[in-house]
């Protein structure tokens, strides 16, 4: 059975496209008391159910759980800044990967819409 927080951990590892580390799970998805806990539980066992893949950081030593494409190492770091800033109660309305500007003259790292 899946629960509330899996489907929102799933929905935003489809939307976003990103790995996510238990940590980030923790700030993002669950209640501050307990929640490394809670992410490591219910991040285990969307594994176990083979929902999502994981991998460790050898830089790190983290574990990324991802769905379809291993995030590279710079996409886990991106991740970090998105999920502090969820974790400090900012709403992100808008967020994508690598956006490129002035017809590919620039390109960032990543670009969000925070209220």
């Amino acid at each position: 059975m899946r629960s509330q927080h899996d489907k929102q951990i799933y929905k935003f590892l489809e939307d976003i496209g990103l790995g996510i580390t238990i940590n980030q799970a923790a700030l993002m998805f669950f209640p501050r008391k307990f929640a490394y806990d809670y992410a490591r539980q219910r991040l285990r066992q969307m594994h176990l159910r083979h929902l999502i893949k994981k991998y460790t950081n050898p830089f790190t030593g983290e574990i990324i759980y991802y769905i379809e494409d291993k995030p590279s190492y710079h996409n886990n770091a991106i991740l970090n800044v998105y999920a502090n800033f969820i974790a400090v109660g900012y709403n992100v309305s808008y967020f994508k990967n690598e956006q490129q500007w002035l017809e590919g003259k620039y390109r960032s790292d990543a670009f969000m819409i925070v209220e």
